[in-house]
């Protein structure tokens, strides 16, 4: 094989496996991660909450990783308490997040989180796809009408009950 073809083969392997999912370049430590990488919570009513949803938070690395800032979409919440800082070289941490639609339809972000790694303290992030469905309440009254006799001031009527009910298909 000439020269020309070992640059080229090279190349190839290089190219393929820095497409590879999670391929680290040479040298470099590994990164931290996130799990699940997406978090789909389904359908919920509008203005209910969910159970927590565990995110788990990797640090592979032989550093501290110190979390700079966590962020989130204001349909979606994280529960007290979660990562305290920093996250000790190959330690985890978890943050519980929930669902809490405050509108109807498909609503979408990401948990953001921005840490400093390494020696150097370089900048990054980490991020969560959320996604859920808020579902607005179907409500129905039965019966439809009530009548009351007539009757003089001050009286009083008999009581009359009424159901309502929501149809809606979110938890």
């Amino acid at each position: 094989m000439d020269a020309l073809s070992k640059v080229a083969l090279i190349g190839s392997l290089l190219a393929m496996l820095s497409s590879s999912p999670g391929a680290q370049a040479a040298g470099q430590p590994p990164a931290p991660t996130a799990k699940p990488p997406r978090v789909d919570f389904g359908k919920h009513d509008v203005g209910a909450r969910t159970a927590p949803v565990a995110v788990r938070i990797d640090n592979p690395t032989d550093a501290d990783l110190e979390l700079a800032r966590v962020s989130i979409p204001s349909d979606f919440t994280l529960d007290p308490g979660g990562c305290r800082e920093p996250i000790a070289p190959r330690g985890w941490c978890t943050v519980a997040v929930r669902f809490s639609p405050l509108a109807a339809g498909v609503r979408a972000g990401e948990l953001r989180i921005e840490y400093l790694a390494g020696m150097d303290k370089i900048a990054a992030s980490l991020s969560v796809a959320l996604t859920g469905t808020g579902e607005a309440p179907q409500l129905s009254v039965s019966p439809a009408r009530l009548s009351f006799p007539r009757q003089g001031s001050g009286g009083r009527d008999a009581r009359q009950a009424i159901s309502l009910t929501n149809h809606a298909g979110g938890r």
